[in-house]
Formats: structure tokens, sequence, C-alpha cells
């Protein structure tokens, strides 16, 4: 009897031993597919933070990394479109102005007003140097289009007296309060840019300044319209006489001497880069004369 016992008690506890298995497996089994502690199968190997249709991750989220939502910001800032459409419109290829139909044409000196006025309040603490300097060569020729368009008809720039059109009209630019003379000599010729074709792309709107480019100045073209400008002025205005060793050449030369010393050593010498090269020797060794320079508007003739 007690060896009968003894057997029943050990095939009881067999029993239950089986059954504590068979409901542990069956509670595996049960697992949902897809556990929320595995990475689902779309997602990047290894990478359990963005789950394929993760509704805290929406496509153009907000919280890109700092720096994406400011490129574009950056690039419309420095936007001289509406300039560049109205010089190709207005402006022939030798530089004269339409100022008759941009007077005229409602739309366009809608877009000119627009483009002053982003001048005006622009901040451009953060442009490149080339930024900078395109900038203020734009808003130069911008802000002289506005002026001879505010008071024309008009025969010459110099008529435009109380106040004075280059030291007396006030204008804004990048929250600055400054006249044509101002923005030209303290801005553009000052000791930031130390560039000495800037005045083939300044225009004065006058006959004997170098022409008005069809071109809005950027930070990627500006080198290239330096040097088209300067070989053009130069040749168009300067006359060598070798047998006299003389050379006759734009007021520019005189009045903004310095600049050109700075650049190239001499006056001659700098015009000698843009000349025949063979008689470059010649030409730095000449003595300058200066003709007499055009006042009268750079207007197209009908």
């Amino acid at each position: 009897m007690k060896t009968t016992r003894t057997l029943l008690i050990a095939l009881s506890l067999a029993l239950v031993s089986l059954a504590a298995c068979d409901k542990g497996e069956l509670k595996e089994d049960e697992k949902p597919v897809g556990d929320t502690n595995s990475a689902p199968s779309s997602a990047p190997a290894g990478d359990d933070k963005a789950p394929a249709g993760d509704d805290k991750a929406p496509v153009g989220d907000d919280k890109a990394p700092a720096g994406d939502d400011k490129a574009p910001a950056e690039a419309a800032a420095v936007d001289h479109s509406k300039l560049d459409g109205i010089l190709k419109k207005f402006v022939n290829e030798k530089g004269k102005v339409n100022y008759k139909g941009l007077k005229a044409d409602e739309a366009a000196l809608g877009e000119l007003k627009a483009y002053n006025e982003w001048v005006g309040t622009a901040d451009i603490s953060k442009y490149s140097r080339d930024e900078k300097l395109a900038f203020y060569i734009n808003a130069y020729n911008a802000l002289t289009l506005k002026a001879v368009l505010d008071r024309y008809p008009l025969k010459s720039v110099l008529d435009v007296k109380d106040p004075d059109f280059f030291k007396g009209i006030k204008h804004k630019v990048a929250g600055e309060e400054l006249t044509l003379d101002g923005l030209e000599n303290v801005k553009i010729r000052g000791d930031e840019f130390k560039e000495a074709r800037i005045h083939f792309l300044v225009n004065c709107a006058s006959g004997s300044c170098p022409k008005l480019r069809r071109d809005a100045v950027t930070a990627a073209n500006m080198e290239a319209l330096f040097e088209a400008g300067a070989k053009e002025y130069v040749l168009q205005e300067t006359k060598l006489d070798a047998a006299k060793k003389t050379l006759d050449t734009s007021n520019i030369f005189n009045w903004f001497a310095e600049d050109f010393k700075k650049s190239s050593g001499t006056v001659q010498e700098f015009l000698a880069r843009y000349m025949d090269p063979a008689q470059a020797e010649t030409v730095k060794a000449s003595s300058l004369t200066f003709h007499e320079y055009d006042w009268s508007l750079n207007e197209q003739k009908e």
C-alpha cells in the first residue's frame, strides 16, 4: 500500500508539471505579431528611432536640423532679379536707358520701387564680401535710375540742384541714410573692398560714364563684369600717341587716380593691362592727358 501511495503522488506531481509547461507555451504563442519592442522590418538597419510612418516625424517636420530652413531665406535675401529684369528691358547694348518707356510702365516702376525699398531695409551683415559689394553697386545704379525718373525729363544730372543730385539727395541703403556720393566714396570705394574696377560698373547716368550693364551684379558674375567693363572702357576712352608718348584717356583716371595706383602702381600700368600687349611698355612710359567728360543724360535717342 505504501508503495502504491508513493507512485500515485509522483504521478500527480508529474501531471501538474506537464500542465504548467503547456500553459507557458500557449502564452508565448499568443504574443502579438510585430511586438512594439522590435524594430519594424521597414526601418533602416539598426535604427529604432524612426519607424516608417511614425506620426511624430512627418516629412518636412519643422524640427529638421538647424540651418535647413535658413538656406532658402538667405538665398532669397540676396535677390537682384527685379533690378535685372528692369535693366534687360530698358537698357540697350550701348548702355543707354529708355527713361521715357520706363517712366510710362507702371509695372516696371513698381518693381523698381519694391527693389529700392528692399535696398533701404536689407540686412547685409551676414553677406559675404562679394555679396556686399554687388549689393552696393546695384543699389547705386537702382537709386540713380529712380533719382533721374523722379526728375525726368532731364538733360543732365548736373542740372539737379538744391538738393544736389550726388551730394544732396538722401537715399536709404541697408538701414542707413546716404547720398549717392556717400554710397560711392564711403561704401563702394571704402577700405573694405579696395577694388578699382568698381568704376566700370557704377553708373552716374551720364554720357562719358562707363555704360550701365544689362545685368544686375551678383557675387557670381561680378568678376566677369569687372573685366569686361574695364577692357571695354579703357579701349573706348584711351588713345596712345606712341611718337609723342602721350596717353589721352577719361577723367575717371584723373579723379580716381589713387584707386588705380593702389591697384597697379600707376594709372598707366592699369591701362596697359587692357591695351595691346605689344604697346605695353610705351603705354607705361607715356604721360597722361584727360579729355572733357560728357555729362549729358545717358538716354536712348528716338
